[in-house]
């Protein structure tokens, strides 16, 4: 009889010393808050493992799973990271809300690098129609096929978010992606952007358009490498036409005066812009032009670009930097 005494008493006093569901939840906030991560986790995954049941399960597994994301963007195989994949994958399919549900899903395919973004972006289409924030999965799905130079299928995806969200605040960037998709294979809309010595210079050669302004920090560091390239192969027909952004006349002039820019160099301002006709959304933008005066690709990513420029001046991509 002591000893169940005794073991009853001991039992009881260590439930006392365990926090109460209210208590793990205030120490879990006040650890994420000072970014204490270990001590987050640990609060974290005690409370899932004590309180099954508890309302607030939900959002406590997808806190924690939100954070080893974050975590983890640079190191996206690493075993945290497949870790927070699992929790996401349970709380997408046993959430108590749809919108819980939702929320882990999407967080869970932006965080699927080796993934196929359409197979990923239908699967999605199909558990989630109605649900509000859905086209946020038009945005993964269209960034991913834009960053993989997939144009046509990207906006494809976009006008399908057109067409069922029309009032969509950010229309304006899914239009010039179904533009600029139809740029392809058409002829480079220059318009009186170019004058007759400058169409004849471009005439029957692999040109590059790139638009930059002196505050896109990647366009400016892409320059020395622009002229290089130029001074390289210039003689095999290359050139460059670069568009400059920049609305402040002073800001323009003091780039085009301390950086190395080559070849024709041209403004872009208002919404007429030669910007507008190529559907730049973003900065850098690189526009390859075959030597027939037709676009044959439109991308933000330089290392690619030169790539193609190379094939296209026939050589192989390694032949030279």
């Amino acid at each position: 009889m002591r000893l169940r005494i005794a073991l009853t008493i001991t039992l009881a006093l260590a439930a006392c010393t365990r926090p109460s569901a209210d208590q793990l939840l205030a120490e879990i906030e006040a650890a994420h808050e000072d970014y204490e991560l270990d001590a987050f986790y640990a609060k974290s995954e005690a409370f899932l493992d004590r309180f099954a049941s508890h309302p607030a399960r939900d959002r406590v597994r997808y806190a924690l799973a939100e954070q080893m994301v974050a975590t983890n963007l640079l190191a996206p195989k690493s075993e945290e990271a497949a870790a927070a994949r699992r929790l996401l994958a349970q709380a997408a399919k046993d959430a108590r809300t749809p919108t819980a549900r939702f929320d882990a899903a999407l967080l869970l395919l932006k965080f699927r690098p080796d993934s196929d973004p359409i197979a990923e972006a239908e699967a999605m289409f199909r558990r989630f129609p109605d649900q509000p924030g859905i086209e946020q999965v038009y945005f993964w799905v269209v960034t991913r096929l834009e960053e993989e130079g997939r144009h046509g299928e990207a906006a494809s995806y976009a006008k399908r978010l057109l067409d069922a969200h029309p009032e969509i605040e950010s229309a304006e960037i899914y239009e010039r992606i179904v533009h600029r998709a139809a740029l392809i294979g058409s002829p480079a809309p220059f318009g009186d952007a170019l004058d007759e010595a400058a169409r004849e210079r471009i005439a029957g050669k692999v040109v590059l358009v790139d638009f930059w302004a002196s505050w896109c920090a990647p366009c400016v560091a892409a320059f020395p490498r622009i002229a290089a390239f130029h001074r390289d192969r210039s003689s095999q027909g290359f050139e460059v036409v670069g568009i400059g952004l920049d609305e402040d006349d002073d800001a323009y002039a003091a780039a085009v005066k301390s950086h190395p820019l080559v070849g024709l160099q041209l403004r872009s301002r208002g919404d007429e812009g030669v910007d507008e006709r190529f559907g730049v959304e973003v900065l850098p933008t690189y526009v390859v032009v075959a030597r027939d005066g037709t676009v044959t690709d439109i991308q933000s990513s330089g290392d690619d670009v030169f790539g193609l420029l190379k094939r296209m001046l026939g050589e192989r991509p390694s032949d030279r930097p």
